[in-house]
């Protein structure tokens, strides 16, 4: 796995699809519903470089 600054996952477009998503799904955001929002992306993603990108985004929110 690639490794990008945390800086720059953090303020990425897909980390922020993500948080909206889950502020749209439980009405607010933390690291429990995040974590699982990116989860169920994850799992649904064919894609090997996304599915990289959602790790690297789990392990910043750890």
């Amino acid at each position: 796995m690639n490794t990008i600054p945390e800086r720059f996952v953090l303020s990425s477009a897909l980390y922020n699809i993500l948080h909206h998503h889950a502020q749209d799904t439980y009405g607010y955001v933390n690291n429990q519903n995040l974590t699982q929002t990116i989860m169920d992306f994850k799992s649904k993603e064919p894609n090997e470089i996304l599915n990289d990108l959602y790790e690297q985004i789990l392990l910043t929110l750890k």
